[in-house]
This record gives structure tokens, sequence and C-alpha cells, in this order.
């Protein structure tokens, strides 16, 4: 009986669900109307306060890899300039989402390390913004950028070759 290599069907294993794992996570169009954001459940809107990241405190961004968060990169400072622009435009309310009829997607793409030695875990997934595992009301427009940004980053830093089996 010949002996076959299990290799070759693990790497094609591993890429079926990397594959598998950004078809998920790959945000829905923009609504064809002008209002593009998240509108979940008819409900009436109430006043909420609006925040946007402390952009300006960020020292250094960590990336994640998709779906495997034990192994990370900090961005180089180019890279970082572009993740703050995008990020700039990153705007939410205080009102906490639930991500309970969502799958898909990935709680966490970047780490934002502050100048004060805070963290802040951060993802874009349209219709939300995850900010340290709570969900928000997101701008779709903002949320692809984001997500553009972040396959650039993950494709760059952790290339096929070097991902960690999942």
């Amino acid at each position: 009986m010949a002996h076959i290599s299990k290799k070759p069907l693990l790497a094609v294993g591993v890429c079926l669900l990397l594959l598998a794992g950004c078809m998920m996570s790959s945000p829905p169009p923009a609504p064809e109307n002008e209002k593009t954001e998240a509108t979940g459940p008819e409900v009436e809107e109430e006043e909420h306060e609006v925040y946007s990241l402390p952009v300006s405190d960020i020292e250094q961004i960590i990336l994640y890899p998709v779906r495997v968060w034990d192994e990370e990169q900090p961005l180089t400072d180019e890279d970082c300039a572009e993740v703050i622009e995008a990020l700039r435009l990153v705007e939410y309310s205080g009102r906490e989402l639930s991500l309970d009829d969502y799958q898909g997607g990935t709680d966490r793409m970047f780490r934002l390390e502050l100048k004060n030695g805070e963290s802040i875990v951060f993802s874009a997934c349209a219709p939300f913004y995850i900010i340290d595992f709570k969900a928000y009301k997101a701008k779709y427009r903002v949320c692809n950028r984001i997500d553009k940004e972040y396959y650039r980053l993950v494709e760059e830093y952790f290339p096929m070759d070097r991902r960690p089996a999942v």
C-alpha cells in the first residue's frame, strides 16, 4: 500500500478554514439608501452621546491574525498611521448592542496600546464596531475601510506559509 503524505491535505484544510473565515467575516454590502448606518430592529432611536476612539493617544497598534489570537504582531509606524487614519472616522454611541443574531466576523482585529498604558481591543465587522468585546452601531463605509485595511495587513504580516494552524 502506498504511503500518502498528510501535509498537503493539512495545508488544503487550513486554507479552506481560513477562506471560510474570511467569507464569514466579509461585511454585507451597504444599503442602497444613503443612510449607511446599521438599523437593527425597528426601535425608536434614543439620544445617546457620541464617542470616538482616542486616536491621538495611540502609541502602538497590535495586529491579530484571523481567528487565532495567541499570535500577534506590532505594526510599523507607517502601518499604524494608515490604521489611525481610518480609526479617526469611527464614531459610536454609548448604547451597547447585542450580537446574539449575528454570526461570523471577528471580535478582535487590533489592540490599540495607549500612551497611558491602557489598551483597547477593536474590530469593525459591519454593522458593528466591537470595542473591548462590546458591540456598537457602525457606519458601513467606515467598517468596510477598516476591514479592507485589516485584511491587507494580515496578508502582509501573516503570510499563508507562516500562519498558525487552526
